[in-house]
């Protein structure tokens, strides 16, 4: 594998992880404004 390859592949990876990161805290923050959402009909409208 060239040098380049492995740089790609190291980039591929953190990208991976961020992305996951970035998941879990979307899922956090859902869970977070759920409840809220439900006796709040403001945050009920702003979830997708």
């Amino acid at each position: 594998m060239t040098l380049r390859g492995l740089v790609w592949d190291e980039a591929r990876l953190v990208q991976g992880q961020w992305l996951a990161l970035a998941q879990g805290v979307e899922q956090a923050r859902e869970r977070i404004e759920r409840p809220l959402g439900e006796s709040c009909p403001e945050g009920q409208a702003s979830l997708p």
